[in-house]
């Protein structure tokens, strides 16, 4: 069984914005919900496992 829908996931998303002589390096974070950000976790969990009790 893998967590529920509310797994997060995310990443820094990192633009360069270029105005009238200066340049600025804004950082957002964007995130996403739901059951399929459970599936690496599952993932880990069962190749844990695997490697602790290969049999």
């Amino acid at each position: 069984m893998a967590p529920n829908s509310f797994v997060l996931a995310s990443w820094l998303s990192v633009s360069l914005v270029v105005n009238e002589g200066s340049t600025k390096l804004i950082r957002n974070f964007n995130i996403l919900y739901g059951t399929s950000m459970a599936c690496p976790h599952a993932v880990g969990v069962a190749a844990l496992m695997k490697a602790v009790h290969p049999e």
